[in-house]
């Protein structure tokens, strides 16, 4: 699967995207509710990184696909 194979497929099912999204602030809000200041402890250290990851890994993606798509293709960003 290429990546603009991936891009369609997203595309076409747009529920994935959302469920992504919307499920990452949602299992932040039931780990601080069901956590209650054990933050510190080792599965809540472990679910918050991974949540950090799951929001910081597409946010670094998509800049470096946009900085990849500027410099070496000559494409207009806007456009794809």
């Amino acid at each position: 699967m290429t990546l603009r194979e991936f891009f369609d497929y997203l595309s076409q099912n747009p529920v994935i995207v959302m469920a992504f999204f919307l499920g990452i602030p949602f299992t932040a809000l039931l780990a601080g509710f069901f956590g209650k200041g054990e933050g510190h402890l080792t599965p809540w250290k472990y679910l918050y990184s991974a949540l950090i990851y799951f929001v910081c890994v597409p946010g670094i993606f998509a800049a470096a696909l946009a900085v990849y798509l500027f410099l070496f293709e000559r494409a207009a960003i806007f456009s794809t």
